[in-house]
C-alpha cells in the first residue's frame, strides 16, 4: 500500500504554493514516487528533484521535466531520505527549494485519525474571539499538529489543538480541523461545528410620562450600527414639554432618531396640559391658547 503525506512550500518567481505528496515503497530496492502541484507562471519549463540524506544538503537532482510526478529508483531500506523541488523558467531562472519532505524507506507511515469534531460555542458576535479545541490519535505515535478551517474563507497555520478565531462578518460557519503527523501525512478533515455569528445588540429604553405616549416603548433591541426612530405624542389637550434623551434635555421634540447606535440608551417624555385663558369681548367670552 502507499501511504501519502503532503509538503506546502512557496516558489520564487512567482510566489505559489507546491504541495508535494509522497508515496513510499515499503521494501528495499523499490522506488519512491513523489508528486506535487502544478505552477501557474506561463513561461514554466520545468521541475527538479532534489534527495539525498542529509537534511537540506542534497546529493542528488533530477531535472523531470514539465511533470509534477517523479519516482526515485532503488533507495535504500531503512534510510531517512530528504527531497524538495524547485521549479525553473524559459530563462533557466530557478525558484528555491520547496518546503522539505522527509521518508524513511521500508517503514510504514500511517496517517493521524480523523480529528474530532471542533468544540465551541454555537453562536457568538462580531469581532469577539472564541476558543475551539479538536483531538486526533497517530497510529504510530507520532506527534500531531493541527489547522483549522474557519469556514469563512481563512484557515489558521498548523499547530496546537486549541486554536482561536474572531469573524469580522456576521452569517453561520463551518468550523473543521485536520491532522498532519512529523512525516507530514494527513488526516482527513474533521465533521464540521457550525457557529452562528451576528451583530451586537444594543438597548434603548423609551419611557413616557402621563398623558402622552412614546412608540416604539419599553426596552427596544437594536443592532449595532444601525438607527432607530422614536415619535412622541401627546394625548388631547396636552402636549410635549421636554424629552430627555441620555437624561439630557431635547426639548420639546415630537420625533427623535437614534443613528450608528453602539451603545445603550435611554429616552423618555413627559407632557404638560394645555393652559386655556378667557377675555371678554362685547360680552361673550373668548377661549385662547397659550
Amino acid at each position: 500500500p502507499h501511504i501519502t503525506a503532503l509538503l506546502r512550500g512557496f516558489f520564487t518567481f512567482v510566489t505559489l504554493t507546491s504541495v508535494m505528496a509522497l508515496f513510499p515503497a515499503m521494501a528495499f530496492g523499490e522506488p519512491v514516487t513523489l508528486a506535487w502541484d502544478a505552477n501557474q507562471e506561463s513561461d514554466l519549463k520545468g521541475y527538479i528533484l532534489y534527495y539525498g540524506t542529509d537534511s537540506g544538503n542534497y546529493s542528488n537532482n533530477t531535472d523531470v521535466g514539465n511533470v509534477t510526478q517523479h519516482t526515485t529508483p532503488d533507495l535504500q531500506d531503512g534510510v531517512t531520505y530528504y527531497f524538495a523541488v524547485t521549479a525553473y523558467n524559459d530563462a533557466d531562472i530557478e525558484s528555491d527549494y520547496s518546503e522539505e519532505l522527509s521518508h524513511t524507506v521500508g517503514v510504514v507511515n500511517n496517517n493521524p485519525s480523523k480529528p474530532t469534531t471542533p468544540n465551541s460555542p454555537d453562536s457568538g458576535i462580531i469581532d469577539t474571539s472564541y476558543t475551539f479545541n479538536t483531538n486526533a490519535r497517530d497510529p504510530d505515535g507520532d506527534s500531531v499538529e493541527y489547522q483549522f478551517d474557519w469556514g469563512d474563507g481563512t484557515s489558521s497555520s498548523w499547530g496546537a489543538a486549541s486554536r482561536n478565531h474572531a469573524w469580522s462578518t456576521a452569517g453561520t460557519f463551518c468550523i473543521k480541523a485536520r491532522a498532519r503527523d512529523t512525516y507530514a501525512s494527513l488526516s482527513e478533515w474533521s465533521d464540521c461545528h457550525y457557529i452562528t455569528i451576528s451583530k451586537p445588540t444594543h438597548t434603548i429604553t423609551a419611557s413616557a410620562g402621563s398623558n402622552g405616549n412614546i412608540s416604539p416603548s419599553g426596552t427596544v433591541v437594536v443592532s449595532q450600527g444601525s438607527d432607530k426612530i422614536f415619535t412622541i405624542a401627546a394625548n388631547q389637550n396636552y402636549q410635549v414639554s421636554e424629552v430627555l434623551v441620555d437624561g439630557s434635555s431635547e426639548g420639546a421634540i415630537t420625533s427623535y432618531t437614534f443613528t450608528n447606535v453602539t451603545g445603550n440608551h435611554t429616552i423618555s417624555a413627559n407632557f404638560k396640559s394645555i393652559e386655556w385663558t378667557h377675555k371678554r369681548k362685547n360680552s361673550h367670552y373668548i377661549s385662547m391658547i397659550r
